[in-house]
């Protein structure tokens, strides 16, 4: 090569697109094989190191390069200054070299390299408008060059030489492209797999046509209900009986007066969901949930105004139904957070209506009624879990055009063929993972307990913190845990209906039974399978199961037992 400035020149190329190429290659082995590099200044040390350590491998086909076309060009020109220019410029500025090279081939009467000089350079254009991802396009333009040097013709016998490095360059590339075009089919197949098993679209547009179908944010009642939602709560431990609720509910009229009117306006509309405004980005996970507490407190103040009068019907009747409006409502909205919102507002709704069981005004099978038909919630997680990789999609997307490139064009698919193929493929496993796991939880067993379907539903931190999955760590949500509060909330219904069970043998005997035996069965808890249980409490009576961690909950939690409280008058507890 020394001897020979074709084949120093060519070898020279082909080694620096070798480094090129091998540079992602191995950050991307790294990523995907040598795991704990959640952080991302250690991807960024990393990153640094491997540029220091290519960068003399990188200087010596620089050299090489530039030297041997210096002298190509002292072939044709005396003049040592515009050869080494020529050398240096055509190595340092790879896009230039075509037009470098233009004067040697006209010279030397060499057409057809003339033109794949000129595409070569072509390519590197395409590349900066965007037609092009940069690497891809350094690959063909170099071959585009090598070819062109190849027709340069000299004493020296051509050397293949150049073919090594520049065969591990493309085998590089072509692996990483090879894996990229398997991922997207993964991707695709998972997503229309999810799509399938929850029983509609995962895709963002869908989504969005779905959302858009709901009562806008910013109209009336509900842009003044979230505007003034109260800055405190009651909760049901502040009112123990109807004159200290009635009392709580006068202050709370007094103190928010503008809410009470909105919330009562917004329950007599025809509503099923809130459609939200798409974010910048439309990234989903920025979408401003911003009705989700003020429904959580007017289901409070709902919940008061029953226990202010539980004998009174009609009254307790059309707070039940508003408060199963305010339930759905979320619910409809089929996000994570939404979903478990919902949740809580029918938790809410069940312990209200214990303050109806304590009155004595309702019988068995009207108290029944206003508990209402079971709500299917595995439908409603599998909703949620749609909508979680729905969301994650669109981070996804976000995060790889507008955060990573910090570019203001909206061009996604343009920008798109800016980014680096290792970081294409490592957030291409990170989003097949991601849409693996929502999978996973989506088809647990629908007979087993509650806490048998958190412990299959888990995400695999292991897997996450071993791959890097960067994205996956920080928005795969806790999935495990919203099986156990919908077993929570089963097991709410269950327990109520169980009270009134227990109230009936009350209004029977005159007094509270010592245990559950006078039932037919014993209902098991969803959450462990196990009996649920009763208690005579100071105030009442509660039904209960364990807790998540398999103990005996304490008397003021709500989460996994069903109070009851009483006069005491009728019985001795």
């Amino acid at each position: 090569m020394r001897k020979s400035p074709r084949s120093g020149a060519m070898f020279g190329l082909a080694w620096m697109s070798m480094v090129v190429a091998l540079l992602p290659f191995v950050l991307f082995v790294i990523l995907s094989f040598f795991g704990g590099l959640q952080h991302g200044w250690k991807i960024i040390a990393i990153s640094l190191s491997l540029l220091l350590l290519a960068a003399p491998f990188y200087i010596y086909g620089f050299l090489l390069c530039a030297f041997g076309i210096s002298r190509i060009y002292r072939s044709v020109t005396k003049c040592k200054a515009v050869g080494s220019l020529a050398g240096a410029l055509g190595a340092w500025f790879l896009s230039l070299l075509g037009v470098i090279l233009i004067p040697v081939l006209i010279c030397k009467k060499k057409f057809f390299a003339l033109l794949l000089a000129i595409c070569g350079t072509a390519f590197y254009v395409l590349s900066y408008l965007k037609y092009f991802n940069i690497l891809s396009s350094v690959f063909l333009g170099t071959i585009c060059y090598l070819a062109a040097l190849a027709f340069f013709k000299e004493k020296n016998r051509f050397s293949w030489k150049f073919m090594i490095p520049l065969c591990i360059a493309i085998s590089s590339h072509l692996f990483l492209m090879g894996y990229h075009l398997k991922l997207e089919y993964d991707v695709k197949d998972h997503r229309n797999q999810l799509s399938q098993i929850i029983g509609r679209s995962v895709e963002i547009g869908d989504f969005w046509r779905r959302d858009a179908q709901g009562f806008p944010l910013d109209r009336e009642p509900l842009k003044s209900l979230i505007a003034n939602r109260p800055q405190s709560y009651f909760d049901e431990f502040e009112y123990k009986d109807a004159p200290t609720a009635q009392k709580k509910l006068l202050e709370y009229n007094k103190k928010y007066p503008v809410f009470v009117k909105a919330l009562n306006g917004f329950l007599q509309l025809p509503i099923s969901h809130v459609a939200h405004k798409k974010p910048e980005g439309e990234m989903l996970y920025s979408v401003l949930l911003s009705e989700l507490r003020p429904f959580r407190d007017s289901a409070r103040y709902l919940a008061m105004k029953i226990a202010a009068d539980p004998g009174n019907k009609p009254q307790v009747k059309k707070c039940n139904s508003e408060l199963v409006k305010l339930r759905n409502c979320p619910l409809q909205n089929d996000s994570y957070i939404s979903y478990l919102v919902a949740i809580a507002i029918e938790a809410i709704r069940l312990n209200a209506l214990s303050t109806v069981l304590s009155s004595g005004e309702f019988s068995q099978p009207e108290f029944v009624a206003l508990i209402g038909d079971q709500v299917d919630w595995h439908k409603y997680q599998r909703y949620a879990y749609g909508s979680e990789a729905t969301a994650f999609k669109s981070c996804f997307d976000y995060l790889q055009i507008y955060a990573l490139l910090q570019t203001e064009n909206k061009k996604i698919n343009s920008l798109k063929k800016y980014m680096p193929l290792f970081m294409k493929v490592h957030f291409l496993r990170d989003y097949r993972f991601a849409l693996q796991t929502f999978i996973k939880a989506c088809t647990v067993p629908a007979n087993l307990s509650g806490l048998e379907q958190a412990q299959l539903a888990l995400v695999d931190d292991n897997e996450i913190k071993r791959n890097s999955y960067l994205l996956s760590g920080m928005f795969t949500p806790a999935l495990g845990q919203v099986y156990v509060r919908s077993a929570q909330i089963t097991d709410a219904r269950q327990m109520a209906l169980i009270a009134a069970r227990v109230m009936e043998y009350r209004k029977q005997h005159g007094k509270l039974p010592e245990n559950l035996s006078f039932l037919p069965n014993v209902p098991l808890a969803k959450l462990d399978h196990k009996p649920l249980m009763y208690e005579k409490t100071r105030e009442g009576f509660r039904i209960f199961s364990h807790t998540d961690k398999g103990k005996k909950p304490d008397e003021k939690d709500t989460r996994f037992s069903y109070r009851v409280r009483l006069d005491g008058k009728n019985e001795t507890l």
